[in-house]
């Protein structure tokens, strides 16, 4: 079930479980999240790096990394680090102190920066410098200065630099992640700003709370979404068989009529809302959802009874239509409702310092929990 659930969902399942995902994380975006950090540290090796010292010693030998070229034959890591580098280029920017650190053609220190994008390689000959000169050739005593070349246009570079951003001598050239909000690289920054994201589902927290069982999580996940496959979705995909509901065997089986308005299930999810102090209504699986993502709102011991029981029911009500369809083995409302008492029981007899309120203690009582302050 689990590679069709993948398949069903799409994208989805790659979102936080707030947004309406599982959580996981897409590998094709969590590794450009790592090879990012990769060029942080490249660029910004405060703590001088084997790995980067290495790259710096056999791969870039004294070029810079923002204009290097992809080489045909390099390795596969390398090569995906010099891919990103038009992703991390204007999220990383050069804070000049000495200027000894930071290229003044290539490097992303200047409004206009790349100079060499900017005012072009013609510039770069007329002015006389080396490639790989440094900031630094533009500053003197902690004040920016116009290079005596014969080159045209140095005065509007100059000018155009902030105010705020003068040379400080003695102090190292710092890199910083624009993106952050400490200016350091941080993989959780980065991941925000990089996944895909999608509006915030009002119903996450009837689903993913603390202590839940994982399994009936996933599947009420599921149900929530009406992604399960119920006779209906069967029929309108083309796989023609039995139409009618496998529990009550009088109506046609659709996600509404599975929850709860087969007498089947509505037996056993009325018997879970007298325990739970769940008024009994009749409603459509999408009012369900709806009223319960309001009224089980929080972290009460009350709550957390519901939003178990309900998840309970869920998984339990699927696995019995299951197998019956595909075991031949059914069991009568009464025994798959004792099946849920199980394990709810257990559940709520594991929690510790719940409050003895009033709510609380009739909570317990109704599901036979042993483990009752007095």
């Amino acid at each position: 079930m689990g590679c069709n659930i993948v398949f069903k969902c799409g994208h989805q399942v790659c979102l936080p479980k707030k947004e309406g995902g599982l959580g996981i994380k897409r590998i094709t975006e969590w590794n450009k999240i790592a090879l990012l950090k990769h060029i942080w540290n490249l660029c910004n090796d405060s703590d001088g790096s084997i790995w980067s010292t290495w790259i710096r010693s056999n791969l870039l030998r004294g070029r810079n990394f923002w204009t290097i070229k992809t080489p045909q034959n390099c390795s596969w890591a390398w090569g995906k680090i010099l891919k990103l580098r038009s992703l991390a280029w204007p999220k990383l920017k050069y804070i000049i102190g000495d200027g000894m650190t930071t290229s003044l053609w290539f490097d992303n220190w200047h409004p206009h920066s790349p100079l060499v994008d900017s005012y072009g390689e013609r510039f770069i000959y007329d002015s006389g410098m080396a490639k790989n000169v440094k900031v630094n050739v533009l500053i003197h005593n902690s004040e920016w200065k116009t290079p005596t070349t014969q080159a045209i246009g140095w005065h509007p570079i100059i000018e155009v630099i902030p105010s705020n951003s003068n040379p400080k001598l003695g102090q190292k050239d710092e890199i910083v992640w624009l993106d952050s909000p400490n200016h350091k690289f941080s993989v959780k920054v980065a991941w925000e700003q990089l996944r895909r994201h999608r509006q915030m589902v009002e119903w996450h927290d009837i689903v993913w709370f603390k202590n839940a069982v994982p399994r009936h999580s996933f599947l009420l996940w599921m149900a929530v979404q009406q992604k399960l496959t119920t006779q209906d979705k069967l029929h309108r995909f083309g796989i023609h068989g039995p139409n009618g509901c496998s529990l009550c065997l009088r109506h046609n089986e659709d996600h509404n009529h599975l929850f709860f308005e087969c007498s089947y299930t509505k037996a056993i999810w009325w018997d879970v809302c007298d325990r739970c102090d769940i008024p009994r209504m009749t409603k459509g699986w999408d009012e369900w959802i709806r009223w319960a993502t309001v009224s089980w709102h929080g972290k009460s011991f009350v709550n957390f009874s519901r939003k178990l029981s309900f998840a309970a029911t869920v998984y339990h009500v699927w696995q019995e239509r299951n197998a019956r369809i595909f075991a031949g083995m059914s069991r009568t409302s009464n025994l798959v409702f004792n099946q849920i008492e199980c394990i709810i029981r257990d559940k709520l007899d594991l929690m510790r310092n719940v409050v003895p309120t009033n709510d609380n203690k009739r909570i317990q009582r109704a599901w036979r929990v042993n483990n009752i302050d007095s």
